[in-house]
């Protein structure tokens, strides 16, 4: 059985070069944390005549020419939509931060700076399988806003209990004020 799962497991990884049936599907390109653990979705598909030697104990391992992959990048910068903000005060006003999520155990802490009320998150598949943390934050444009750096960051948890943060590029806000935001400012 091993033998024949060890064949299978290489068949796929070469998608048929050697063994015209097998192909595996694992997505091109993975962010991950070094010291972190990741989740690589992978299917593949086998000729009808090994589906029987397939079972529960079957296990994919991943290896280099020297043994283990060891993955080791600084964690990926979520990103901020929109890229820009340039609204009136009292406009509201919906941002979105998304971080990788490769390790579904210890997905990332996503927090917002300035902290701009409460936020709604959503862990959301990708289509190549993978998972994306997202950040959702509205709230109303003031002019206490205008010309502040609005970013978001990453928090990534790894297995020896330390953390690595990611922080996004950050937006100024552009905020124009109303006739009575002018009128006040001029009084004042």
């Amino acid at each position: 059985m091993a033998a024949a799962l060890t064949l299978l497991l290489i068949g796929s990884l070469l998608q048929g070069a050697l063994c015209g049936g097998f192909k595996a599907f694992i997505p091109k390109i993975i962010e991950v944390l070094s010291g972190s653990c990741v989740t690589i979705p992978c299917s593949f598909d086998i000729p009808a005549q090994y589906e029987s030697d397939l079972d529960n104990t079957c296990k994919a391992v991943w290896r280099n020419d020297q043994g283990t992959v060891v993955v080791d990048t600084d964690p990926p910068s979520p990103t901020l939509t929109p890229s820009t903000l340039k609204v009136k005060e009292g406009d509201s006003v919906s941002l979105s931060c998304s971080a990788p999520a490769p390790c579904l155990s210890h997905p990332p802490t996503l927090t917002w700076t300035p902290g701009l009320g409460g936020s709604q998150e959503t862990l959301q598949d990708n289509q190549d399988q993978t998972k994306v943390k997202i950040s959702n934050v509205t709230f109303t444009a003031s002019h206490l806003h205008h010309k502040k750096d609005i970013s978001c960051t990453a928090v990534y948890s790894k297995q020896d209990g330390s953390t690595e943060s990611s922080v996004s590029t950050s937006l100024t806000a552009d905020i124009s004020c109303k006739l009575i935001c002018h009128l006040v400012s001029d009084s004042a």
